[in-house]
């Protein structure tokens, strides 16, 4: 698929880090498209998981709270004592719905750490796209210089396996 700003959003970490080494120029006018796209969903998952961190805060506290309030009612059974503090903790990260937003939190964790990963590799194809360049501009593309002797020698040598293949033909 032909980059362009139009098709940006939709190619993955696969294709944006690779450097098209026969369209430099298009590469590096859409490096900083690329650098913006794989920031943003960055600075959106770290979003996302400062937010998840929160709720577990307030989900922690409210199934804590529940517990204190009625501690017969999730399982404290020495009726007229309060219950331990490993006991509410437990009960606590034990809660389906403390659990929910913890996984969903263990998934934005996860998140931030591939967009972290993506956005070093966009800033590395930089230093790529840069190195390419200068290898084109220094020639290391163009068609090797073969000296005129050896033109010369060969030239000779395939005109003498002509003569000698239309030599056995006749014969």
């Amino acid at each position: 698929m032909e980059k362009s700003y139009e098709t940006i959003e939709s190619t993955s970490l696969k294709d944006d880090e690779k450097v098209d080494i026969y369209n430099l120029h298009v590469e590096n006018q859409l490096h900083p498209a690329l650098v913006e796209k794989w920031g943003t969903r960055l600075v959106n998952a770290k979003d996302a998981k400062r937010r998840l961190s929160r709720q577990l805060d307030l989900k922690y506290s409210e199934v804590e709270l529940q517990i204190r309030q009625d501690p017969e009612g999730h399982g404290w059974n020495e009726s007229g004592k309060k219950p331990t503090e490993a006991f509410i903790k437990s009960t606590v990260i034990a809660h389906d719905g403390y659990n929910k937003i913890y996984n969903d939190l263990l998934k934005a964790e996860h998140d931030l750490d591939v967009f972290t990963i993506a956005t070093n590799v966009i800033n590395d194809k930089r230093a790529s796209i840069e190195g390419e360049i200068k290898l084109f501009l220094s020639g290391y593309y163009a068609d090797p210089k073969v000296p005129k002797e050896f033109k010369e020698e060969e030239r000779k040598e395939q005109s003498n396996d002509q003569k000698r293949k239309l030599n056995e033909r006749r014969k």
